[in-house]
């Protein structure tokens, strides 16, 4: 899975001349203007992870739980940066090594394997998504950062992106955790600010899974 940058723009931070760099199921650097150019890519990271332990649905919040009492530093999954002077990164390396450990080693058979391997994984994703969000940063001169959406839920990145913002001098916002939501409620947001837009589509219109937000 390859995520590239896209622009996501919100006028309603740009009143106060904020931009602020997303954090989602993607990253994204902001520009200005209500723009939404999105290269999306439906793999879920965490879901596949759960899948291949059989941990149940929805697998964030359980990888999260476990990943708290093992070592991050159990197994060294690859940090796939792809290039490193760019914006650009890949979780499929990352899924690749999992399926190869656990063909090699099997599932863990004790609690303690477990939380190793959950907090191994998690931290090679979450490393990722800071180090690639602050390089964007300090490239676009932004100062404010937010994570948001279910990932933002994940208590190991909101620590690792709090040390990183406050290491470059960044200010980082992110919902409460009752308001961490899935893509459903994004979707929801960029519908009702093009409806602010004036912005209207017929009632004939059919579903388009594939249909730009443009």
């Amino acid at each position: 899975m390859t995520l590239s940058p896209v622009s996501i723009t919100d006028n309603y931070f740009a009143r106060e001349n904020r931009r602020f760099i997303p954090i989602g199921a993607h990253w994204v650097p902001a520009k200005t203007g209500l723009q939404w150019p999105l290269q999306w890519d439906e793999t879920d990271i965490e879901a596949d992870f759960a899948k291949m332990l059989d941990l149940g649905y929805p697998g964030g919040p359980r990888i999260d739980e476990m990943a708290r009492t093992g070592n991050p530093e159990a197994i060294r999954f690859p940090r796939a940066y792809l290039d490193p002077r760019g914006w650009e990164f890949s979780f499929s390396g990352v899924k690749t090594a999992v399926l190869y450990h656990l063909r090699k080693h099997g599932r863990p058979g004790d609690a303690a394997g477990l939380a190793d391997l959950c907090a191994s994984f998690q931290e090679a994703v979450v490393e990722t998504l800071v180090e690639k969000t602050r390089n964007a940063a300090r490239h676009l001169g932004v100062r404010d950062v937010t994570i948001a959406g279910g990932v933002s839920a994940n208590s190991r990145l909101r620590q690792r992106m709090q040390e990183a913002c406050r290491q470059s001098g960044l200010r980082l916002f992110y919902p409460p955790l009752e308001y961490c939501m899935d893509n459903g409620a994004m979707i929801g947001y960029v519908g009702w600010r093009k409806l602010e837009e004036g912005l209207r589509s017929p009632l004939e219109l059919n579903a388009a899974a594939g249909l730009e937000l443009v």
